[in-house]
């Protein structure tokens, strides 16, 4: 087979594999940040602005990133409604509640942007790999590295920014790679590169310094002699302008970075010196657990790489960029796994330098793990998550208008005008679009099954879960779905709440998911809890019962 054919066979199980599953809990909105890059364009849309800036009380909170990938979603975004619009044939207001409703349309072109961002990273590594090891062996095998990276492959499926500022990365060491254009051209084509990536995501701007140093360590230029080249400082207020028009659109956002928005991840994560040192334990225990065959080929090809005198400059940059960068979000921000997603193009590039000096058989068996794990992970996207699998077993097996409470975090039932007024009654504040639009519907517009349904999650009550078991009992509601952790948070106890054999599965049904802290287990936003989850036999999303009450 060809080098042209492998490589469009590695691109299409790229995007197959970041394409599966991707209705994922839809209708449910349960991926974090995904819906604020949907709700920014959307506003734009009712704001008639393209400047958030100038309308920061609508957009604040809302959309809480830079604009730009608001602005790519947009006329995708706009599509999808007027065709949507034109088919339902209804009063805009009306269409306002049905996308509020059920925005699964949208989240679905969101995503399949995603997925399409995801499959050109893999292509552009390929094309930066084969410029850098002038070989067509290494340059495929990193495109598949990345084409089967579980970090990866998960985040290019969700309508976030992740996938495209590996892209941008990507591009950016694609263009800086290249030996058949000036240097000239390269840096001027690279800075509004890392410009238009700071636009999407604060974090691309630090490729600015992945680009300094490819300038000084594998370019050398000299530091005096740039500063007397015309052309340098035409780049440097490039990028400069580039930035300046980012926060210019939309300065409000910069609070997002403000020393107050930063937090730590985790209550004990460590301080001081030692922490920054485990920040670097941290990242490298999370691709331990959870992606073992790339760090394999990752480490492989850093200390062949270094050993080559023709690679072993763009191997100090890698290592020298990755130190910097893990030592930014330490210093500056928190730690998340995810956060080293934008490294990954430069992992794959190495990795796949690694498993091309291994030989054929040790990089079959590390890439065989690797699609082994991916593969694994659409089967839970596509199995769905245990909000969702909660949600069906209600739907097949309880009467409408039956009364069902629901506590359980981002999980919700169709309810009823006079179940939302009953919830509007405990916390006004609880009630969202989606509850608007399902007490403003006729009927006629609602779909499926609907429930006298108490969505609990979003209510901040105080005494009020104290004596939540008393108030359903008084109130006559038949079932609870609920998750142990959401029991956890509010101080109450499972145990109060008396309870009847649900059919012939006992007295509980269980829908087994992760326990513990979402931002850390969910396999959605992160590396969850690695292989050990990820083959446990668990489905994604937080452990659901259903209690006959």
């Amino acid at each position: 087979m060809s080098s042209r054919n492998i490589l469009l066979l590695i691109l299409a199980l790229a995007f197959i594999l970041r394409i599966a599953g991707v209705n994922y809990a839809l209708p449910l909105t349960v991926v974090a940040d995904e819906p604020a890059h949907l709700y920014g364009p959307l506003q734009m849309l009712e704001s008639r602005t393209l400047l958030p800036g100038l309308h920061p009380e609508e957009f604040l909170q809302k959309l809480y990133f830079p604009p730009y990938l608001s602005y790519l979603f947009l006329p995708f975004v706009s599509l999808v409604l007027g065709i949507w619009f034109l088919i339902v044939h209804v009063p805009l207001e009306t269409f306002k509640h049905l996308v509020a409703l059920d925005p699964t349309y949208l989240f679905l072109v969101a995503r399949f942007l995603s997925a399409l961002a995801g499959t050109g990273a893999v292509y552009f590594v390929y094309k930066a790999a084969k410029n850098i090891f002038r070989d067509e062996h290494p340059a495929l095998l990193s495109a598949t590295a990345l084409a089967f990276s579980y970090l990866h492959v998960d985040f290019s499926h969700w309508g976030r920014h992740w996938s495209f500022v590996t892209l941008i990365f990507a591009l950016v060491i694609w263009v800086l790679s290249r030996s058949d254009i000036s240097p000239k051209y390269k840096y001027l084509s690279v800075a509004p590169l890392a410009g238009v990536g700071f636009g999407i995501n604060y974090q691309a701007g630090i490729a600015a310094i992945f680009i300094l140093l490819w300038f000084l360590l594998i370019d050398k230029m000299s530091i005096r002699q740039a500063l007397k080249t015309r052309w340098v400082w035409e780049i440097s207020v490039c990028f400069l302008v580039l930035i300046g028009i980012v926060i210019a659109l939309y300065p409000q956002n910069l609070s997002v970075i403000s020393p107050q928005a930063v937090v730590k991840y985790s209550a004990d994560e460590p301080t001081g010196l030692f922490g920054f040192f485990w920040s670097y334990y941290f990242y490298f225990k999370l691709l331990l657990f959870s992606e073992p065959a790339l760090l394999i080929s990752l480490l492989v090809g850093l200390w062949i790489a270094y050993r080559n005198k023709l690679s072993r400059r763009f191997a100090v940059v890698s290592i020298l960029f990755t130190v910097i960068y893990v030592a930014i979000f330490y210093l500056g921000f928190h730690l998340q796994g995810r956060y080293i997603l934008m490294l990954y193009p430069l992992f794959a590039i190495i990795g796949g330098y690694g498993l091309w000096k291994m030989g054929k058989w040790p990089s079959v068996l590390l890439l065989s793990f690797m699609l082994l794990t991916v593969l694994r992970f659409d089967q839970l996207l596509i199995r769905g998550d245990t909000r969702t699998q909660a949600r069906e077993w209600i739907f097949e097996n309880v009467p409408e208008q039956t009364s069902v409470a629901v506590l359980a975090r981002l999980a919700r039932l169709p309810s009823t005008p006079e179940a939302i007024t009953e919830q509007e009654k405990i916390d006004p504040g609880s009630l969202r679009k989606i509850d608007e639009a399902e007490r403003a519907l006729p009927s006629s517009l609602l779909p499926g099954p609907h429930y006298h349904a108490l969505n609990l999650a979003t209510v901040k009550g105080g005494d009020f879960f104290t004596y939540l078991p008393e108030y359903l009992r008084t109130h006559h509601y038949q079932y609870l779905v609920i998750s142990p952790d959401f029991a956890n948070a509010h101080d109450f106890s499972l145990d109060k709440f008396g309870y009847l054999p649900i059919g012939q599965a006992g007295p509980v049904i269980e829908f087994k998911g992760y326990d513990g802290n979402d931002d850390i287990n969910d396999l959605s936003n992160g590396f969850g809890g690695g292989l050990p989850f990820l083959f446990s036999g668990r489905s994604n999303g937080p452990t659901i019962e259903i209690r006959k009450l």
